[in-house]
């Protein structure tokens, strides 16, 4: 199985597709439709790792179960790719999305395989979290607050995580709004549930600003 996950994306032989996914950081699974594995790349084993997440034969019970779910309802819907948001553990968000592809791949000439693309949600938020912190100046718990308003955390939740009061939650809500607003005042801002209530803004009316 190590040697399937240093498997080129040349082997594959469809280079383009997949190193746009991975530049995307997603994790790329490719199996055929009895579940073997063709082609896994070292983002989604490291996802799995992360999570302690067990993968006999090198897919995990889960991916399984999403697949044949998928290929059974694949007549039914035309197609369409399955997509399924689970929580391995509390905290983390993992999105599935699985598809056919289009070609048949060298490793399975006679069989059309399936694409899963993972994508661990929370470790996405915590990039952007990173990035906004830079590009803002947030503090550091500016920055927690933000990524778990994200997560779609409520205030009361965020409150219990960091042991602070939803008082001190609601400020570090207005700094990071100020902040936004001071350093590109035209650029539409992402707003949350109860927003208004603590920066005086109504959402649809800055939308259409």
């Amino acid at each position: 199985m190590d040697e399937l996950s240093m498997m080129s994306v040349d082997d594959l032989g469809h280079q383009p597709m997949l190193q746009l996914v991975d530049a995307l950081r997603f994790g790329v699974i490719v199996v055929t439709p009895d579940m073997r594995l063709v082609y896994r790349n070292q983002a989604i084993v490291q996802i799995f790792q992360n999570l302690s997440i067990p993968t006999p034969n090198g897919l995990p019970k889960a991916l399984i179960t999403y697949c044949q779910q998928f290929m059974l309802e694949a007549e039914a819907v035309g197609g369409e790719p399955l997509i399924i948001d689970c929580q391995p553990c509390k905290g983390r968000l993992l999105r599935w999305q699985i598809a056919w592809l289009s070609e048949p791949l060298p490793q399975a000439p006679d069989q059309q395989c399936l694409l899963v693309v993972l994508e661990d949600c929370y470790q996405t938020l915590v990039t952007q979290m990173r990035r906004d912190q830079r590009c803002y100046g947030l503090t550091d718990q500016e920055a927690r607050v933000w990524v778990m308003l994200k997560f779609g955390m409520s205030y009361q939740e965020i409150a219990d995580s960091l042991g602070i009061t939803t008082n001190t939650v609601k400020t570090h809500a207005r700094n990071i709004y100020n902040k936004q607003r001071n350093h590109r005042p035209q650029t539409p801002r992402l707003w949350f549930l109860e927003d208004e209530l603590i920066c005086n803004v109504n959402p649809g009316e800055d939308d259409a600003s």
